[in-house]
C-alpha cells in the first residue's frame, strides 16, 4: 500500500527534516505530553527518518524505556540510528521495513506514534483500520500530520487585499499540493485522522489543529522543498525550472515578519 517517498532522501534531505524538526518543536513536544511518554515506555516510531523526532523520544525515555524506529529508507534510517546510538546509547532498535509490513515490525508497544508520515500513504485511512484491528489493548497512538489546504484561505484573502508580496506563498503552497496530489499522497488525512481513528474503535481521542508560523525557519524549510523535488516536479509538469528560480528568489527577498501561515498540523492522539 506504501508508495516511494515523495521527497529526498539524501543528506540535503536530513538537513530539511532538521529544519522541519525545529517548526514542529512546539507540535511535537505537545504530542508527547499528550501521549504522557513515561521512563519505562517501549515505543515504535514510523518513519522515524533521521531520527530528529525520535531524540525528542529518547530525551523521555529511561534506561528500561525502548525506542524502535521503522523506516524503509537506508539512507534515512543510518542517519537516525547514527544520531541516536551516539554515545553508547543501546536504546534505539532501528528497523528497515515498509510500516504497512506489520509482521516485520508490530510487537508489544506501549505507544506507537509518527510524525509527517501517514499522508505518504496512497490510502491511509485504511492503515488506521489494519493497524487498530493488531494492537494490544490501551497501546497509546500519536499521529501529527501537515495541513496545507486551510491556510490558503487567509493567504488569498489577504493578496486580494493588496499584499501581492504574498504572492510567492500561494504559489508554493500550489506546487506543494499539485506536486503530492500526482504522487498519490493522502493530502486530506489530517482532517479525517480524526473521525478514522474513532470509527475504527480508538478511545479518549484528542484533536488540535494548529497553524505553524512563518518564520526564517519555515522559509529555509520552503527553499530547500524546491531544490529536494526540483528534478521531480519539473519532471511531472507542476512548474518549470525558471518558475523554480523565481520562486527561491521571491521567497528569500521576504521578510520573515508578520507573514500568514502557508501550512499547519493536524496532531491527534488516541488509546486503543
Amino acid at each position: 500500500m506504501s508508495l516511494d517517498y515523495a521527497l529526498g532522501n539524501s543528506v540535503s534531505a536530513a538537513q530539511r527534516l532538521e529544519l522541519q524538526d525545529k517548526q514542529f518543536a512546539t507540535v511535537s513536544e505537545q504530542l508527547l505530553d499528550d501521549l504522557d511518554i513515561g521512563l519505562a515506555d517501549q515505543v515504535i516510531e514510523l518513519g522515524i527518518g533521521p531520527g530528529t523526532f525520535g531524540r525528542r523520544v529518547l530525551n523521555r525515555l529511561g534506561p528500561t524505556g525502548r525506542l524502535m524506529g521503522v523506516d524503509y529508507t537506508p539512507t534515512l534510517l543510518e542517519q537516525a540510528t547514527t544520531r541516536l546510538t551516539r554515545d553508547g546509547d543501546t536504546r534505539f532498535e532501528p528497523v528497515l521495513s515498509d510500516i504497512c509490513d506489520f509482521d516485520r515490525w508490530l510487537h508489544p508497544a506501549s505507544v506507537i506514534l509518527a510524525r509527517t508520515v501517514l499522508h505518504h500513504l496512497p490510502f491511509a485511512e485504511v492503515f488506521l483500520g489494519e493497524l487498530r484491528q493488531r494492537l494490544q489493548p490501551q497501546t497509546r497512538i500519536g499521529f501529527i500530520e501537515p495541513e496545507f489546504r486551510i491556510p490558503v484561505v487567509n493567504l488569498v484573502v489577504q493578496i486580494e487585499r493588496g499584499r501581492h508580496d504574498l504572492r510567492p506563498l500561494l504559489t508554493w503552497n500550489r506546487h506543494i499540493i499539485d506536486y503530492y496530489s500526482r504522487c498519490g499522497i493522502s493530502l486530506d488525512i489530517g482532517v479525517t485522522m480524526p473521525q478514522a481513528l474513532r470509527d475504527a474503535g480508538f478511545q479518549n481521542l484528542r484533536h488540535r489543529w494548529q497553524p505553524t508560523p512563518l518564520d526564517k525557519v519555515v522559509l529555509q524549510n520552503m527553499l530547500l522543498f524546491y531544490e529536494e523535488v526540483r528534478e521531480k516536479i519539473t519532471a511531472m509538469g507542476v512548474c518549470t525550472e525558471a518558475e523554480i528560480d523565481r520562486q527561491l528568489e521571491q521567497i528569500s527577498e521576504l521578510a520573515p515578519v508578520g507573514l500568514p501561515a502557508v501550512w499547519g498540523t493536524h496532531s491527534v492522539t488516541c488509546v486503543a
